[in-house]
């Protein structure tokens, strides 16, 4: 029992014990106060069990969005870039996040992720989000070899995904790497719009994060994973 209900369970004792004593009209007043008084502390202290930490907890999140890498696509193959205002292309689109609760309590975060491009006052491009699938994509680069300058080695990092299972403890950061397709935008619009991650916790709250800066890039260094030790002698894709 709360100290809340404890005291209106009080009060309502102690009326009913003194109003029986003193009698007369004076002891059915003393009662009257005492269980206006009683109910209230009691009906309080549910009301508070049942709505005060769901309604009052406003949690919030620190979304930073640290790495974006993005790879043309034509017809699910690698397109080299041209025209900046080329239509039809597809844009994968790998972001990689870090997330801070800095609530006072552990926060758990839905499967409601948003991806968005503000192209302009208006229009706005929402993402595919592609799930699972970061086992078959690695962050790479191309490394000269030390003895023949004719031969490259692909260099691979492996991309783990973020995890969404567990709740976010206070001042605990979590990182990892989402996966998204844009399919209506140019490579231009993405390179200069506003890119904005969304993040939604169990109490329906909105968390987002911005990339601005050097963190886009276009086109990125994220290539389709291939077997360790594979050389080849072109210069990219």
């Amino acid at each position: 029992m709360s100290k809340t209900k404890f005291s209106g369970f009080l009060v309502l004792g102690a009326g009913a014990v003194l109003g029986g004593f003193l009698g007369g009209p004076m002891g059915l007043g003393l009662v009257a106060v005492c269980l206006v008084v009683g109910f209230g502390l009691w009906f309080a202290a549910e009301a508070k069990g049942v709505a005060g930490p769901a309604a009052a907890l406003k949690p919030h999140i620190l979304v930073l969005l640290k790495d974006v890498q993005v790879r043309p696509q034509r017809a699910g193959k690698f397109h080299a870039l041209g025209e900046p205002n080329e239509v039809g292309l597809e844009f994968e689109t790998f972001v990689h996040c870090w997330l801070v609760n800095e609530s006072d309590v552990p926060v758990a975060i839905t499967e409601q992720l948003e991806l968005s491009l503000q192209i302009g006052e208006a229009s706005i491009r929402i993402a595919d989000w592609v799930r699972g699938d970061l086992e078959k994509w690695r962050l790479g680069s191309l490394v000269q070899d030390e003895w023949d300058p004719d031969m490259v080695h692909t260099r691979q990092e492996q991309m783990p995904e973020l995890s969404l299972e567990k709740q976010l403890d206070c001042g605990v950061p979590r990182e990892g790497w989402l996966h998204f397709r844009f399919v209506d935008v140019t490579a231009h619009q993405l390179k200069n719009s506003e890119l904005r991650l969304s993040i939604k916790d169990v109490f329906s709250n909105n968390h987002e994060g911005l990339a601005t800066g050097p963190v886009r890039h276009l086109p990125g260094s994220v290539w389709p994973c291939i077997a360790q030790g594979v050389s080849t002698t072109q210069s990219g894709e």
